[in-house]
């Protein structure tokens, strides 16, 4: 038996090859644009706003000289431990606006948490040409939690407003969204110098 030709078995040919065809190019497509969400979502995910101290990954950075002995006297006690965080967080504030990663060593003991975290956050910007302007945390409320020997532990809340990121010409280039106000809680430890307290 022979096959059929003509304009009906070409009808039949065409209606296949599309068939096949278009939904493998929508399937593409749909890959294609996934990845370019998935791509968007990843680049959000790591140009965010700063996190709270203590919310860091555990990784120990060199960067600041690694890990290092505690002094044999702790800093002294202060009357208001309120001051002191707003210290710690003005340098780490002025740290992200001078885009100055060593600035952080003033604000972390080298095996914080958190600032490894902050770091990277730093590298981002600064491989995008950008940094903080106008930088701000808001501390609300300090409590002291606990204090043994030459560790401290605070309760703070504090929030952190929304803050432009510009390039070097000071034209903004992006809004970080900033965190609301929050309370979370916080361990200060004596500097490797003795020279006050660092974020743990």
């Amino acid at each position: 038996e022979t096959s059929p030709k003509g304009p009906g078995r070409r009808r039949d040919i065409t209606k296949l090859v599309l068939v096949v065809v278009i939904p493998a190019l929508l399937a593409g497509a749909a890959l294609i644009g996934w990845q370019w969400a998935r791509s968007d979502r990843d680049a959000a995910s790591v140009v965010s706003a700063l996190r709270p101290v203590g919310e860091g990954k555990g990784a120990v950075s060199a960067t600041c000289g690694g890990p290092a002995p505690a002094p044999s006297t702790p800093p002294p006690t202060p009357d208001d431990w309120t001051t002191v965080v707003r210290e710690l967080n003005e340098a780490r504030a002025t740290a992200f606006v001078d885009a100055d990663p060593s600035e952080l060593c003033d604000v972390y003991v080298p095996t914080s948490a958190t600032l490894e975290s902050d770091l990277e956050l730093m590298n981002v910007y600064n491989s995008r040409g950008v940094r903080a302007q106008g930088l701000l945390f808001e501390v609300e409320k300090v409590t002291l939690v606990s204090q043994e020997a030459g560790r401290v532990v605070l309760e703070i809340t504090d929030e952190l407003p929304a803050y432009p990121l510009v390039d070097d010409a000071g034209e903004t280039k992006a809004t970080q969204p900033g965190k609301k106000s929050m309370t979370w809680r916080a361990e200060l430890l004596p500097a490797p110098d003795g020279s006050g307290w660092r974020f743990g």
